[in-house]
């Protein structure tokens, strides 16, 4: 399984914590997107547990496809430490 979530401003860090939080979804790995490229809205997001952040608008679907990818390896690689 996978979360990927669309982010307002405001709202990604919420569901973030809300998944990292959450006894039933804390193992699901979170891949959040946004159309807006803000630094410190990527990084509260990275450090509310989401896997990686993405800016909408510089996506290939290759690149969607890796991320999804590389997403779903890290989290597996923490969950075995």
């Amino acid at each position: 399984d996978l979360v990927e979530s669309s982010c307002l401003p405001g709202l990604c860090c919420d569901i973030a914590r809300y998944f990292l939080h959450d006894s039933k979804a804390a193992d699901t790995p979170i891949l959040m997107m946004t159309d807006r490229e803000n630094e410190e809205m990527q990084s509260r997001g990275i450090h509310e547990g989401a896997q990686d952040f993405l800016i909408k608008h510089n996506l290939s679907r290759r690149m969607l496809a890796r991320a999804f990818r590389f997403a779903l390896e890290r989290h597996w690689f923490f969950q075995r430490r």
